[in-house]
């Protein structure tokens, strides 16, 4: 980001450190602040021995699985068919896609060009902006995002 805009050396280093500061000012601020309630939960842990070990274990744990889970359905998600580009352009030319869908932002759409056909859609406006898309048949939903998770929210619509 400091490259593209060509920001200067020194400049990116202020600015970073300034950042880290922060940072650190904040982490150091809440621990001033709530230093009583830290101590009180310290206590109680202390008092319950080996059973506030397994507790603190049992929530990471109970943490650790609920990440994974998220995880899991996320790429579970992701599993949805895919379509290259000479595949589309074979659905394309036999008339078998009923809509192509552009999720990508305007500023993405302008540098890299649209599918002829697509029909654009806001993503901060979908409800509205699905509205007269034909869904009974093939639905092609394409973006520029990472794991195409906009395009899978998309078409699960």
């Amino acid at each position: 980001m400091a490259g593209a805009m060509r920001l200067r050396y020194v400049v990116f280093v202020l600015f970073d450190a300034a950042g880290a500061g922060l940072w650190v000012s904040v982490g150091v601020s809440l621990g001033y602040v709530f230093r009583d309630a830290i101590n009180d939960v310290m206590a109680t842990l202390s008092a319950l021995g080996q059973y506030g070990l397994m507790l603190i274990m049992a929530a990471f744990a109970a943490w650790i699985a609920v990440k994974w889970w998220r995880r899991r359905m996320f790429v579970k998600q992701l599993r949805m068919d895919r379509v290259s580009v000479d595949e589309l352009r074979t659905l394309m030319d036999e008339s078998k896609v009923n809509a192509i869908v552009d999720v990508r932002s305007p500023l993405m759409q302008a540098s890299t060009g649209r599918i002829p056909g697509a029909r654009t859609i806001d993503m901060q406006k979908i409800a509205e902006s699905f509205k007269g898309v034909p869904v009974d048949g093939e639905v092609i939903v394409y973006c520029a995002c990472p794991n195409e998770a906009t395009a899978v929210k998309v078409a699960q619509m």
